[in-house]
């Protein structure tokens, strides 16, 4: 799917799953725009040329080089570094934005939950945009959204109240139906392999046991 607006977001926990995702950047050279997160500097090095040159650095060192860093935060602030990575995105990038972000899983659970409640917030504030964390994570704004994947137990998680619509090879459909925040009624649904649809008043999260490896189109 040709997209317009890709950033791929660099966090600290980048090197879990470092070969794999290194991979999706070996096919044709196509417009990203990297951005790290504080200690996702550290990626530079293994990126090609082209991208070193044009990566930026967000953060306040606490965990990567502060040299490295073309913004530099203070340690004592209010916000968390990839708030203040997603609020610049917010400010430089029109809408839609496609963001591949990575790193943000996998250290800790506390870390890992509020990065949830900013990338969600983000989302809100840009429709029509989408985020594809590590391996099996996608995040989709509010709004109607057609897109695969593998055939698999998928998760919806919901930050807020939400009416939800699924349609397509969902095994278990809703017909705008509302449903509250974590509501473990959406937990291990079943899903083919043909085409998905849902719509949502509300950003929401895919989790699925498969690796999402494409992006989803807003309709």
């Amino acid at each position: 799917m040709q997209i317009e607006n890709e950033i791929w977001l660099w966090g600290p926990q980048f090197p879990a799953h470092l070969d794999s995702i290194l991979s999706e950047l070996s096919g044709p050279k196509r417009a990203i725009q990297h951005i790290a997160v504080d200690g996702g500097v550290l990626i530079k090095p293994r990126l090609a040329k082209s991208y070193q040159d044009q990566l930026i650095a967000i953060g306040d060192g606490d965990s990567g080089p502060i040299e490295l860093l073309n913004h530099v935060h203070p340690a004592e602030k209010d916000h968390s570094d990839l708030a203040l990575a997603l609020q610049y995105i917010q400010l430089q990038y029109p809408m839609p934005v496609h963001i591949r972000a990575i790193g943000f899983c996998g250290g800790r659970l506390d870390h890992h939950m509020i990065s949830q409640g900013c990338f969600s917030r983000f989302l809100k504030a840009k429709p029509q945009s989408q985020i594809r964390l590590d391996q099996q994570w996608l995040m989709l704004s509010q709004g109607r959204w057609m897109g695969q994947i593998s055939a698999s137990l998928v998760s919806l998680l919901t930050f807020s109240q939400t009416n939800l619509t699924l349609q397509g090879d969902w095994r278990w459909k809703l017909d705008n139906e509302e449903v509250q925040a974590l509501d473990d009624r959406l937990l291990s649904n079943c899903v083919g392999a043909q085409m998905l649809e849902l719509s949502s008043s509300q950003p929401l999260c895919l989790y699925s046991d498969a690796t999402i490896c494409d992006w989803w189109k807003h309709v």
